[in-house]
Formats: C-alpha cells, structure tokens, sequence
C-alpha cells in the first residue's frame, strides 16, 4: 500500500525540484514562488501521474480497476497541461495586451494586474515528464522492492 502513495509524490517531488533549478538556472536568481511553478520543462504533474499509472501496473497489474482509474486519471491531467492550462495561457497574453493598450481608467494595471503567462505545457515538457516518471519509479520499484 506505502508504494502506491510513496513512489509517485517521491517521483512528483523530485521531478518539481529539476523543473526549480531548471528556472533558478534560465533566470539567474532564486524566488521562492519557482517551488510552485506551472509549465516548464519538465511536467511535475505527467511525472506524478505516470508514476502513479505504473506503479498501481506493477502492484495491482494492468487488468485491475485500479490501474482503469489511474489511467483515467493520468489522461486528464495530461489533457488539462497540454490543452486546457495551454488555452488560459493564450488567453491571458491577449488580456494582459488589451489591458496594456487601453488607456481606460477602467483597466488599469492597478486594478487588473498582469495575468500570468506560464501555466501549460509543450508537448515536449510532457514527454520529458513521463519519461521522468516511469523510469524513476522503474527504479524504485527495482532498487526497493
């Protein structure tokens, strides 16, 4: 039972702490709010969803209700960084220029301050963040079971 809960958050945990040093390195400074960035490279949450996805294979096997429920699982999440997070992204880039470009007292940026910019996922940062997810947890699964 510790390893259907333990492996995927050990595997998220580890996979959110590259994709930190990831941004500290591109931007040169250190935020303590990089702990808790969306997209970049690579996906913190494909990572904790395959890992999930192969760790209940592995344990309760691939023919189990469980394993149905984390693939359900696993294929929304990684809809909702690829598509869903990707279109809120988009939108927020033309609300922030709308703001930008009005001169309306209305929508001022004190009032409606900069959306952010970041919050999907490419294609790529997913792929990465599976690849991440099932061999980290191949290999907790190997080196502790």
């Amino acid at each position: 039972m510790y390893p259907l809960f333990l492996f995927p958050l050990a595997v998220g945990l580890s996979v959110q702490t590259i994709k930190t040093f990831g941004i500290i390195i591109r931007k040169k400074k250190f935020k303590w709010e990089y702990l808790l960035e969306h997209g970049h490279m690579p996906s913190a949450h494909t990572a904790f969803v395959i890992s999930l996805l192969t760790t209940v294979g592995h344990f309760e096997g691939i023919t189990s209700s469980f394993f149905a429920v984390s693939f359900v699982l696993a294929y929304i999440v990684i809809d909702d960084a690829l598509r869903f997070r990707k279109d809120l992204e988009n939108h927020g880039y033309l609300l922030n220029e709308i703001i930008s470009d009005s001169d309306s007292e209305k929508l001022s940026q004190k009032k409606y301050p900069n959306l952010k910019k970041r919050l999907g996922h490419n294609l790529s940062e997913v792929l990465i963040g599976g690849i991440l997810g099932f061999g980290m947890t191949l290999a907790l699964i190997m080196i502790l079971t």
